[in-house]
């Protein structure tokens, strides 16, 4: 689940310093991330059919 200012970021909201931005796609990345992993990991396989 994103964070309210993740959404805000995602949907190209003003106010946002350059380093708050970085801090935020950084946060977003990594939970793809972890996502992906978990997608791709066998051991939940049975769970995505």
């Amino acid at each position: 689940m994103l964070s309210t200012a993740e959404l805000r970021l995602l949907k190209g909201g003003r106010g946002l310093s350059n380093n708050y931005r970085t801090h935020l796609s950084v946060r977003i990345s990594k939970k793809l991330s972890r996502i992906i992993a978990l997608l791709t990991d066998p051991k939940f396989a049975p769970y995505l059919d």
